[in-house]
């Protein structure tokens, strides 16, 4: 009666580290499939043109870039400081140093530096 208590012990332990073996693969997987946005403000049709460019070679990273397009320096500024967007492009990337996407922003600025 013992060895079959214990051989029963021994099987569902063995059935749970295969479970938890599988549960870590699956998390690993939906880790993979996530995606980071964020968004740059610009003012010159140039500049947009441009950061198109490098947000296609993120896009292959699961790096999504919105850029959203102002009609004056001071309103681009302005949507900078109350943190409507993320960065800003007017002749190079700026972005607060605080920002929680800072790293992201830093790779985007080594894409358009290509």
């Amino acid at each position: 009666m013992k060895k079959i208590v214990l051989l029963c012990i021994l099987l569902s332990s063995l059935a749970m580290a295969r479970f938890d073996c599988c549960a870590r693969k699956r998390a690993t997987v939906k880790k993979e499939e996530t995606s980071l946005t964020f968004s740059v403000g610009v003012v010159r049709a140039e500049d947009e043109s441009l950061l198109k460019k490098a947000s296609s070679s993120l896009a292959k990273e699961s790096i999504t870039l919105q850029i959203k397009k102002w009609d004056t320096k001071e309103h681009a500024n302005e949507a900078l400081a109350k943190g409507f967007v993320d960065g800003l492009y007017i002749d190079s990337l700026w972005f607060n140093s605080d920002s929680d996407k800072k790293e992201v922003l830093l790779r985007l600025k080594k894409e358009i530096g290509k």
